[in-house]
């Protein structure tokens, strides 16, 4: 889909012409559907099932401008509404549209001409990401096949905690499994030398003691593996009293995760049928 904007328009939140004004602009062009692009989701995952908002997935008319209602009315899932006429941001007290051509002609009179979008940023420089191929997975079979330890895969098919699956990786038969989970237009980090911090039963050492004094809290991650499966719970923490609370009832079939600059991953996307990785931008 076209992603050229040359032009913004914006609507108030609170406009009684809000619904009239999307329904217009989304029944541009002859395919009338809307892509959901850059999705992120905030809240909890089972709220927000990835068959419905991953990158990529196309609605109708009727659906996009209802998911605009939901995203006027929460935090929890935000993403850009791309058709190939117009893009759409919202915001908490505003609608953005955005066009490469004129909408004079609809008659979008809540409609106010603005320089541009708080959200609009230069895509043209995004980096892709190498494709999550046959050769991606083979290299991760390799590491598994010589030995050199366990990997700690991320797929992130949103930005946020909501659009995050952590699985623990020991053998082949793991990561076919993993592979076999694998979500529309995905983004991989691998961690190949995993830094897992298990507590000892009865250890007195501190949260800070094993991380170090400089971890940031946005990288820090508490692994649960309820079960046989490779995918994790994970679960992330606030403030320094919630790492310790977390680290005090860390059991022993959980483990804690700094996600720090020494982690170093390796990442891939997985591509679209046709081959091609379109999800570009910057991990989250």
């Amino acid at each position: 889909m076209t992603e050229v904007v040359c032009r913004w328009w914006m609507v108030p939140a609170d406009s009684g012409r809000l619904t009239t004004v999307l329904e217009r602009v989304f029944a541009i062009g002859t395919a009338a559907r809307v892509a959901i692009r850059e999705p992120e989701v905030w809240g909890p995952a089972e709220r927000w099932p990835v068959s419905e908002y991953h990158d990529g997935r196309l609605l109708t008319p009727d659906e996009a401008v209802s998911l605009v209602g939901v995203m006027l009315a929460g935090a929890e899932f935000w993403c850009r509404l791309v058709t190939d006429h117009v893009e759409v941001y919202v915001t908490e007290d505003a609608v953005y549209l955005g066009s490469y051509g004129s909408l004079d002609d609809l008659g979008l009179v809540d409609a106010e001409p603005v320089g541009s979008s708080p959200y609009a940023i230069d895509r043209a420089g995004f980096p892709y990401y190498p494709p999550a191929d046959d050769e991606f997975w083979a290299g991760l079979h390799r590491h598994l096949a010589a030995g050199a330890g366990e990997l700690l895969v991320l797929q992130q098919w949103a930005a946020g905690f909501g659009g995050e699956r952590w699985y623990l990786v020991a053998s082949a038969a793991d990561l076919e499994a993993v592979r076999q989970d694998v979500l529309p237009r995905a983004v991989f980090a691998v961690f190949r030398r995993p830094r897992l911090v298990r507590r000892a039963p009865g250890s007195r050492q501190s949260a800070e003691a094993v991380l170090g004094d400089e971890m940031l809290l946005g990288g820090v991650r508490i692994f649960h593996r309820s079960s046989a499966s490779v995918l994790l719970t994970a679960a992330r923490v606030a403030d320094d009293d919630e790492l310790r609370r977390a680290w005090e009832l860390l059991g022993e079939r959980d483990a804690l995760f700094s996600w720090d600059d020494d982690a170093d991953p390796v990442y891939a996307a997985r591509p679209d049928p046709d081959g091609q990785v379109r999800v570009a931008g910057a991990f989250q």
